[in-house]
């Protein structure tokens, strides 16, 4: 399972948006640099743990803890994170 990550670039001030960056949060803000800009948001389309990271269902893992990154690790890098209203209340790690 994947699913798509965008970066968003304004040229101008070389920041970026990187909308669902889940999977592997270090190598979207290493491909942005490459490109010569910076991450400083994130947004999130819908909170399903493919797009946001977080824990796994157990049932999807053969009962194994498996966490994905995402929005804690967007944060933990810096850059602002928004999201839907009614994911506000889900918990991240």
């Amino acid at each position: 399972m994947a699913n798509y990550i965008y970066l968003v670039i304004d040229p101008a001030t070389k920041t970026a948006t990187a909308i669902d960056p889940s999977w592997d949060i270090q190598g979207v803000f290493k491909y942005a640099e490459k490109l010569g800009a910076k991450v400083t948001t994130a947004v999130y389309t819908h909170r399903h743990f493919d797009h946001t990271g977080g824990t796994l269902p157990k049932a999807m893992t053969r009962g194994r803890s498996i966490t994905l990154e995402g929005v804690a690790d967007c944060l933990a890098h810096g850059a602002g994170v928004y999201l839907g209203v009614d994911d506000l209340e889900v918990k991240e790690r």
